[in-house]
């Protein structure tokens, strides 16, 4: 089986932003993960899940909308071992699919069982009632069998060798940091990575909190809601929180405090070696995911136990491939211990072909990853200086001593950026003519820009508002398109105010 790069030249000047976009794949492949949602209320309406927007939907975010070659094989699992009623889903290994089963009894008390298959997975069945938690386990966990294992299944495919492409991938994360390949780890995505160090440090510390520095990523805050035994949520990230952090720690065990670096959408940095001498001090483990460091920005690793890490967005680029990947810290006093686990525990892993994708395609990382910066930079300056906008979140602008505190010699911003406007609501008139892919993801090749805080909130926008983030906000993922071309996008939209 032969692997290429996708051609992605004509998303960058020839953008998937228009009404009759809707719905379309970015990239256009069958293992596309973005899909177009081109105007404001495209977005709404799929928060909402309205037939015009659904039915039109080629496919979406792994883990948010099941891949159509997932979807045939649950099917084709559900006609050979299901019973009358029941619904699906299909796991790698036993353990996965044992720790999805325990979620949905747990979060719904649906009857639910797993089924060994003769094809090396295991497909878990539930009811009606057990449906919504069972999407949940999918959409945080990312431990679930994904389009390209799928479809070797179904077209009775043999794995194929991977081994050598998964060490080139570890060298090239092992390379970033300096550090043997040895401490790197490669999961199916990002979220598979960071559900398995929240395993680790629940099972460790067990009946303890956990412990949330800054607004992160949906998903990460949602597994801490819904596992563990509770959590402490300190969405400002600031110093005062850092305060309230200290206290915490000196007075009880926590079992683990998790941080971006930077966050999202904010894109604010939080003072990680601060916080790396106070949990060091109590004995905290510090788990810091770093995937808007844009690989290699940030010099992060000596400051944390463990480095969680989505190589889907910057490593890869080019949005067809799912990876993720733990980096262990071998000074950290939990290293020993986590390091025996991860080799022993019955995580999911990356399939052989998605890795051979996602070598292929990080070939080129570093490179890419430096024009990206430069671009960013490029189009956040442009917006900062644009009479129309109220606030550019950059770490440009967004505690730049903290940023650079932990920033690299000769690391640049990263590739992502957000904006509100001065007249904020005029945001969907903006959004719905800018001439840029629109969809969920970052860190691609082409820029993808899309009203952040409806697509990931939708439902909890008051409280998200009262973390910080602008309902009206439009977050942007720069891209390699020229820095001319891309400006005079942005000049355009903002001409409608």
């Amino acid at each position: 089986m032969s692997f290429q790069k996708l051609d992605i030249v004509p998303l960058l000047h020839n953008p998937l932003s228009k009404a009759d976009d809707l719905g379309k794949l970015i990239p256009s492949t069958e293992h596309g993960i973005s899909v177009c949602l081109p105007t404001w209320q495209d977005t709404i309406d799929y928060e909402k899940h309205e037939s015009r927007v659904i039915n039109a939907l080629h496919g979406g975010y792994p883990r948010f909308v099941i891949p159509a070659a997932s979807q045939r094989f649950f099917n084709a699992m559900r006609d050979r071992y299901g019973k009358t009623g029941d619904d699906c889903q299909v796991y790698p290994s036993s353990a996965a699919a044992q720790r999805c089963a325990e979620f949905i009894r747990k979060q719904s008390g649906a009857d639910v069982r797993v089924q060994p298959t003769d094809l090396n997975t295991w497909t878990v069945f539930f009811e009606a009632s057990g449906c919504e938690a069972a999407k949940s386990y999918w959409c945080h966990s990312g431990e679930g069998i994904l389009s390209r294992q799928a479809a070797a299944i179904l077209e009775n495919r043999p794995p194929v060798d991977a081994v050598e492409s998964l060490q080139l991938i570890r060298q090239r994360r092992a390379a970033i940091h300096r550090i043997d390949p040895s401490q790197v780890f490669v999961f199916p995505n990002g979220m598979a990575a960071i559900w398995t160090v929240m395993r680790f440090f629940q099972l460790n510390r067990p009946g303890t909190e956990s412990i949330q520095f800054g607004f992160p990523y949906v998903d990460t805050l949602k597994l801490q809601e819904k596992t563990g035994s509770g959590h402490r949520f300190f969405p400002m990230g600031n110093s005062e929180d850092i305060h309230r952090v200290r206290r915490l720690v000196q007075a009880d065990t926590y079992s683990a405090l998790f941080c971006e670096a930077p966050s999202n959408p904010l894109l604010i940095s939080a003072d990680i070696p601060g916080l790396s001498a106070i949990l060091r001090h109590s004995s905290t483990p510090f788990v810091v995911d770093d995937t808007l460091a844009a690989c290699g920005n940030l010099d992060i690793l000596p400051h944390c136990d463990v480095l969680a890490t989505s190589l889907t967005k910057y490593f890869s680029g080019i949005g067809d491939v799912m990876g993720g990947a733990l980096v262990v810290n071998r000074t950290s006093p939990w290293a020993e211990a986590f390091l025996n686990f991860l080799q022993t525990d019955d995580h999911s892993d990356i399939w052989c072909e998605d890795a051979m994708q996602l070598e292929l395609n990080s070939r080129d990382f570093q490179t890419r990853v430096g024009t990206i910066n430069c671009n960013a930079e490029t189009l956040a300056d442009y917006l900062h200086r644009h009479p129309a906008i109220k606030a550019v979140y950059y770490p440009k602008y967004t505690n730049r001593d903290e940023y650079n505190r932990i920033r690299r010699p000769l690391g640049g911003f990263g590739g992502l950026l957000s904006f509100t406007l001065k007249q904020e609501k005029r945001a969907e008139e903006v959004f719905d003519v800018l001439q840029v892919n629109k969809g969920p993801n970052l860190g691609m090749e082409y820029t993808l820009a899309c009203p952040f805080t409806l697509l990931a909130h939708y439902h909890e926008l008051a409280f998200v508002e009262r973390c910080g983030l602008s309902p009206w906000l439009i977050r942007v993922s720069v891209g390699l398109e020229p820095t001319d071309e891309l400006i005079g996008r942005f000049c355009d939209a903002l001409a409608v105010i």
